[in-house]
């Protein structure tokens, strides 16, 4: 398990993240001229003596996905703010199983009283397999943990693919491109960029921290790229923040070039319509 008491996001532009500024889960981001997102009810999962509920900004998609946990005890329904919730994402083949990345809340809920968390699941449910969530909760002073089950959750793929694999020798990778907006759109995107290794047969994903990511989105029918974009850094746990301009509706095509110490080790291409 890699998850981590610290999580950022680029402020102001996650739904999540402004939804905490108010008591209102409804609450929308600013106007940025791109449509309103609003977390969700999503699932919840009950034992004995706690309720978890997980909310996010839609149904779960492959790539990245912003996810909060709100925790109460049972009966009373009194909201709990600080606990520690470790994630355990599972996918079931016919043949295998396989976790995904992902990033652990912090122990301190926000000011509304969510634990703010990262699935990234790698492959859609469905017909490809079943995908499950556990989560196991120690709360703040205990020693002993309870795990709370979500079931079968679905996670279907996005319309723009956020997955890509890079194979370097014996080390596969798992990159995904996502739109912080929820679609890339004529103007300026932020994005994240997620780089994970592939590790025990996909029982693990360790974060990649130590890469420089050139961005380069091109219109190969119009021969020209664009300006003002800003290549993605790292930030933490394996994720990449950056910003991409498409200037003019139609066909784009961006480049993620992965660099190590200056040496290019491989690129993943995103072709997609405005």
């Amino acid at each position: 398990m890699y998850g981590s008491n610290r999580f950022t996001f680029l402020i102001g532009l996650v739904a999540l993240t402004a939804a905490a500024c108010g008591d209102d889960d409804s609450n929308p981001l600013p106007d940025s001229g791109v449509p309103v997102r609003t977390e969700s009810l999503l699932a919840a999962a009950e034992g004995e003596t706690l309720r978890l509920e997980l909310h996010s900004l839609g149904p779960l998609e492959v790539g990245r996905n912003p996810v909060a946990y709100r925790l109460f005890a049972r009966p009373s329904g009194a909201a709990i703010g600080r606990a520690e919730l470790e994630q355990r994402p599972l996918m079931t083949m016919m043949n295998h199983s396989h976790a995904c990345p992902f990033i652990d809340p912090p122990m301190e809920a926000d000011a509304s009283g969510r634990f703010v968390g990262t699935l990234v699941p790698n492959m859609p449910g469905g017909a490809m397999g079943k995908r499950t969530l556990d989560v196991d909760v120690r709360l703040d002073g205990e020693t002993s943990t309870r795990t709370l089950s979500f079931g079968e959750l679905q996670v279907s793929e996005r319309a723009i693919p956020a997955r890509k694999d890079l194979v370097l020798g014996e080390s596969k990778y798992i990159i995904s491109l996502n739109f912080v907006d929820g679609t890339p759109r004529v103007g300026e995107s932020p994005v994240i960029v997620t780089v994970h290794q592939v590790m025990h047969m996909g029982a693990e994903f360790p974060p990649v921290t130590d890469l420089s990511i050139v961005m380069t989105p091109f219109m190969p029918t119009m021969g020209h790229g664009s300006s003002g974009n800003v290549d993605p850094v790292h930030t933490a746990h394996g994720e990449y923040e950056g910003l991409v301009n498409f200037n003019m509706l139609g066909a784009w095509r961006t480049t993620l070039e992965l660099r190590r110490g200056g040496e290019k080790l491989g690129e993943v291409v995103y072709d997609f319509t405005l």
